[in-house]
């Protein structure tokens, strides 16, 4: 996980509905059921962290570093699917809360186009490396590297 500046949010907003439509191989294996529970408790009690779902019956890591906790697959599938938002942390504890609670936006920002998209990496590739690759512009997007060199 990392942090963007809130108004670069609409950037990633396509990207994350896009994921809730087709979750990737990471959360493949995130039941229904858990992804309900999960973010129907956080909108029920406020923003909450995974020691809040004692109740998950753990099961076998698939990586190392990942949690016994199916709740906690569910908590990061929704975070990427912009359902949440990490709203604390407190050293390696995450609090989720709801997007659109923890923003309180009086009107959500409109979601960036594609093209706007990819002006964004652009500038943001230029204004952190100062000197870019396609590669760098489309790090972990290797697809996008073909739409990239088109569109400039």
């Amino acid at each position: 996980m990392s942090y963007i500046p809130t108004n670069d949010l609409r950037y990633f907003m396509p990207r994350m509905k896009d994921r809730k439509k087709s979750p990737s191989s990471w959360f493949g294996n995130v039941d229904q059921k858990d992804s309900r529970n999960v973010l129907s408790l956080i909108k029920k009690m406020g923003p909450l962290s995974i020691r809040a779902f004692d109740s998950d019956v753990l099961v076998e890591k698939t990586f190392a570093w990942g949690s016994r906790k199916p709740s906690k697959t569910a908590l990061q599938k929704a975070f990427y699917c912009g359902e949440l938002i990490v709203s604390e942390r407190l050293g390696m504890l995450i609090k989720y809360d709801l997007l659109d609670r923890h923003f309180a936006w009086q009107e959500k920002p409109k979601p960036a186009s594609n093209i706007e998209y990819k002006s964004y990496l652009l500038e943001r590739s230029l204004r952190s490396q100062a000197i870019v690759s396609l590669d760098s512009i489309c790090h972990l997007d290797a697809p996008r590297k073909k739409s990239m060199i088109k569109s400039f």
